[in-house]
């Protein structure tokens, strides 16, 4: 009885874990018609991914999180909002705050980011059998805050792939007023002009980079916009890399919170004209790295002075690739095993015993 009470005792003093995410599973019917809705439109949305106390739960700790991280970072304030700072986090204009590597403030929220569960809704969806993590972020837009550029995330991303698709999970009420992810439908095709980048070099992909209005992506493509969903907490849209989307303004009365978690295809390739050498730069340490308006130059491993075709703002993702371990980064070949890219799911996991997911 006393040993009882003091195993008791101890979990108490110690902090019970709090529970791993309890994620919808996707039936095999729905997820080729979800497959064949992000085929055609480059996006899907499911709802209640996440049940909606579980999902506010999660939001409260990665807001505080977030909040945490950005709190040594220059801000402004406005009327009605904290904004951030372009110089801090390398975001293209004080539109919302963004957290990355949040499982470095709350350990906690790796078991969020690094979600067996969903990774296998991203793998489901995109119909592919293994997929590994690009990058999880946060994205906090308080009343008042702009508009977010229309972009796609794969023209800055060193993958050559078309197996790159994001979960945007919404961690509170997202009503239309309070901006969530509206999207150019078709716009991952190849042959749309721009402002998709799709069909150009990594290089010129940067070069062409602009601010456009919804207006003018709309005129210039021919594809559809879609109008701002009605998002409860727990629900998600799920976009590919090449699917030209933004986000209105924050005209509501509360901040938007929510997680953006990037999944890729296991076995994607480095783009073949990611790193080139850089002329002109020497010295340094594998911790020196100039940001340029067409990417980024660092040291590598061999001493080598290289260039690599990302913007600033990916440049904050890569970094730790980029310095510490280049060489998982060889143009042309897959992507190495490693941390910063781990296997969040196999489908042989499912049905292979003795393997916990």
């Amino acid at each position: 009885m006393l040993s009882l009470f003091y195993i008791v005792v101890c979990i108490l003093s110690v902090g019970a874990e709090p529970p791993r995410p309890s994620v919808k599973r996707l039936h095999e019917a729905t997820a080729t018609v979800l497959h064949s809705d992000l085929l055609q439109n480059g996006y899907v949305r499911i709802k209640e991914v996440l049940g909606s106390d579980e999902a506010l739960t999660w939001g409260a700790r990665i807001y505080s999180a977030t909040m945490k991280q950005t709190s040594s970072c220059p801000v402004v304030s406005s009327t009605s909002s904290i904004q951030h700072v372009e110089s801090c986090k390398g975001l293209s204009g004080p539109s919302f705050i963004r957290g990355r590597q949040l499982e470095e403030v709350d350990r906690v929220i790796s078991y969020l980011t690094n979600s067996p569960d969903l990774a296998r809704i991203a793998a489901q969806v995109m119909n592919v059998s293994r997929v590994r993590l690009y990058q999880a972020t946060s994205f906090i837009k308080h009343p008042g805050d702009a508009p977010s550029a229309w972009h796609q995330d794969a023209a800055a991303c060193p993958l050559h792939t078309d197996k790159l698709i994001t979960i945007w999970l919404a961690l509170d009420h997202v009503p239309p007023e309070a901006g969530p992810l509206i999207f150019a439908r078709g716009s991952h095709l190849p042959n749309v002009p721009e402002p998709s980048l799709r069909d150009l070099s990594p290089g010129d992909r940067l070069a062409s980079m602009k601010k456009w209005t919804t207006s003018e992506v709309k005129n210039l493509t021919g594809l559809s916009i879609t109008r701002p969903l009605s998002l409860s907490p727990g629900d998600a849209t799920l976009h590919l890399g090449w699917t030209l989307h933004s986000a209105p303004p924050n005209t509501g009365e509360k901040p938007r919170k929510a997680i953006a978690i990037t999944y890729f295809s296991d076995g994607a390739r480095v783009h073949p004209d990611l790193l080139s050498l850089k002329e002109g730069r020497s010295g340094g340490s594998n911790d020196d790295a100039s940001d340029g308006s067409k990417g980024v130059a660092f040291k590598g491993e061999d001493g080598n002075n290289l260039y690599v075709q990302l913007l600033e703002d990916d440049y904050q993702t890569w970094k730790e690739w980029l310095h510490k371990r280049p060489s998982i980064l060889i143009p042309g070949a897959p992507v190495r095993d490693s941390v910063l890219t781990p296997l969040l799911y196999d489908v042989l996991w499912d049905t292979a015993p003795g393997i916990p997911i």
